[in-house]
C-alpha cells in the first residue's frame, strides 16, 4: 500500500505542471491566431472609440503577462468568462448545458468500439484459421483510417435519407425531451419512466455513435488482438491446458483477466479522447455537445467561449488520465516500481 500511496502522489505531482503547460499552449494560441475579437463583437463598421472601450472591458489592452496572469487566476477560481456573442452568457453555463451530450455520446460510442474491436481483435488471435486473423488485422487498419465526417455522410445517406431507418441529426424529438436530471437523455428517460423519451433519444444516437465507435475500434482491434495473442503463449495457460482444464475455463480466468489489463488502460485513454475530439462527429450530426459548441463559436470568432471549452477539454485529458494510471497501478502492481 505504501508504494501505492507513493504512486499516486508522485502521478498528482506531475499532473500539476502538465495542466500548467496545457492552459499555457491555450493561452498562446489564441492570442497569435489571425482575427480581432473586438471586431466580431462591434462589426468593421464600429468606431475607434467604442473598440478601445471594449477592449480595456475584456482586458485586451492590457500588457500580455498581465493577461495572463489573470486568465491563470480566473480558471483557479472557475471564472471562463461570458459570451462575446449570444447574450454575454456565463461560459461556464453554455459549456454545462452541453457537456451531458458529449458524455453520452462519449461512453455509448466507447462501450460500441471496444465491444466491437475486442470481439474482433480476440477471435483474431484465437482463432485457429489464418483468415480470420488476417480480416482481424485489415479491420482494424481500415476502421482507423476512416475520415469521420465521410462515415457519417455515408450513414445518413444511406440509413436515414435512403432507408429512412434513423434521424439525420438532433439528440432526440424536441416533443419528447425528459425533464433534466443528470442531462444524460437516455439516463433521465429511464429515471422518469418515459419509454418513448428513451427510444427517440436512443434512436437519434445510434448512428453518431457508430460512426465515432467503428474509428475507435480499430484502436482496440489491434491492440486486443496483440494482447490475446501474448498471454494464450504464457506458460500459465500452457499449465492450465496440460491439466485437461476446460477451455471455457482457461480463457475466462486465465487468457481473458491477464490480457484485458492493457485493454482497460486504452479505454481510460480513449474515453479521455472521446471527450475532446468528438467535435467532427458532432458537427456532423448537429450533436448539441461541447464540441459543436466549440464548432459553432468558431465560425462566430466567439473568443471566450472556445477558450472555455478548450480548457475543460484539457483539464478533463488530464484527469482522466490521471484516474487511468492509478487504477492501473493498482490492478497491476508492476507499474508502480
Amino acid at each position: 500500500m505504501a508504494s501505492l500511496r507513493s504512486y499516486i502522489v508522485t502521478r498528482l505531482l506531475l499532473v500539476i505542471p502538465m495542466v500548467f503547460i496545457v492552459l499555457t499552449i491555450i493561452f498562446i494560441v489564441l492570442r497569435i491566431l489571425p482575427g480581432d475579437p473586438v471586431i466580431t463583437v462591434l462589426g468593421p463598421k464600429s468606431t475607434l472609440e467604442e473598440r478601445e472601450r471594449l477592449r480595456e472591458q475584456l482586458g485586451l489592452n492590457k500588457p500580455i503577462y498581465i493577461q495572463y496572469v489573470e486568465y491563470l487566476g480566473n480558471i483557479v477560481r472557475g471564472d471562463l468568462g461570458r459570451s462575446l456573442i449570444f447574450g454575454r452568457r456565463l461560459v461556464i453555463d453554455e459549456i454545462m448545458d452541453r457537456f451531458p451530450a458529449t458524455v453520452e455520446l462519449a461512453v455509448t460510442s466507447l462501450i460500441f468500439g471496444a465491444g466491437v474491436g475486442i470481439l474482433i481483435g480476440s477471435l483474431g488471435a484465437l482463432s485457429k484459421r489464418k483468415s480470420v486473423d488476417i480480416i482481424s488485422r485489415l479491420y482494424g487498419i481500415a476502421s482507423y483510417s476512416f475520415f469521420i465526417p465521410w462515415l457519417g455522410l455515408m450513414l445518413q445517406m444511406g440509413l436515414s435519407i435512403g432507408l429512412g431507418l434513423f434521424p439525420v441529426s438532433g439528440r432526440i424529438d424536441p416533443l419528447l425531451t425528459p425533464p433534466r436530471i443528470t442531462g444524460l437523455y437516455l439516463v433521465d428517460s429511464l429515471l422518469t419512466g418515459r419509454l418513448d423519451s428513451f427510444l427517440s433519444a436512443l434512436w437519434h444516437i445510434v448512428l453518431p455513435t457508430i460512426t465515432l465507435g467503428t474509428v475507435i475500434s480499430g484502436i482496440f482491434a489491434k491492440l486486443g488482438r496483440t494482447s490475446f495473442a501474448e498471454v494464450i503463449v504464457q506458460d500459465h495457460v500452457l499449465a492450465a491446458r496440460a491439466r485437461g482444464i476446460r477451455e471455457s475455463t482457461v480463457f475466462r480466468h486465465h487468457v481473458a483477466r491477464n490480457a484485458i489489463v492493457p485493454i482497460m488502460t486504452m479505454m481510460g485513454l480513449q474515453f479521455a479522447l472521446l471527450l475532446g475530439g468528438t467535435v467532427l462527429t458532432e458537427a456532423t450530426f448537429s450533436w448539441p455537445g461541447m464540441g459543436y459548441l466549440l464548432f459553432e463559436r468558431i465560425l462566430y470568432r466567439d473568443y471566450n467561449v472556445i477558450q472555455g471549452v478548450l480548457i475543460i477539454f484539457g483539464l478533463l485529458v488530464a484527469l482522466i488520465n490521471l484516474i487511468v494510471d492509478i487504477l492501473y497501478a493498482y490492478v497491476d502492481p508492476r507499474v508502480r516500481f
